[in-house]
């Protein structure tokens, strides 16, 4: 597949064949003069790509976004872009790959300015199971008894909403939540053992 990679690989753009009609020109910049929301964390330099060549890719057919971050913290981490038409950051349906600090992300322009946002209303991180009640339920150490949780696995998007009815993991295992064996099995196989998962608060 046809690449573009930004000089020291913290930004890859990377093509379908199909995708590509003719020869273009890219061209990638980095830190480029933006305001940025107050709601959000920077977690990356600002980059923006440009396509000149419009009319030699097929856009229904999404450019794939990979940017790199270093930060170790457990908020959730996505790639933005800045809408100039409304002067404002527009996240994009991001994966976030914990392991190797990367967040991927499909996007249909040929023009964008780019960057990686932390959001501290979720957190993203490792859960795992446990057997004690077969139910929709799971240990947090952040949250109260009670409260609503939806745990999305981020490699699927299959989520699944569970409330809160102990306490941990321990903050030494790494992990964030423990799902009961039931909340567990709607992500995934219980063989799995560990996956990763964003966890919001429902209202």
């Amino acid at each position: 597949r046809p690449t573009a990679i930004f000089p020291g690989g913290a930004l890859q753009l990377t093509f379908k064949p199909t995708a590509v009609k003719a020869d273009f020109t890219l061209a990638l910049s980095k830190n480029i003069n933006l305001p940025l929301p107050t709601d959000l964390r920077l977690l990356s330099p600002l980059y923006q790509f440009d396509i000149r060549d419009t009319s030699a890719l097929d856009i229904e057919i999404p450019i794939s976004i990979q940017m790199q971050y270093t930060d170790s913290g457990r908020e959730s981490k996505s790639i933005y872009f800045f809408d100039k038409s409304n002067a404002s950051w527009v996240k994009l349906p991001s994966y976030n790959n914990v392991e190797e600090k990367t967040v991927t992300a499909p996007i249909h322009l040929t023009y964008a300015p780019l960057a990686i946002f932390g959001d501290a209303r979720s957190a993203d991180g490792i859960a795992s199971w446990y057997a004690f009640k077969n139910c929709l339920c799971a240990a947090s150490r952040e949250y109260p008894r009670g409260t609503h949780l939806r745990v999305t696995r981020l490699k699927s998007g299959t989520s699944v909403i569970v409330t809160v009815n102990d306490y941990g993991p321990e903050e030494w295992t790494g992990r964030i939540i423990d799902l009961d064996k039931r909340a567990f099995q709607a992500l995934g196989s219980l063989g799995s053992g560990l996956i990763y998962v964003n966890v919001r608060q429902e209202k």
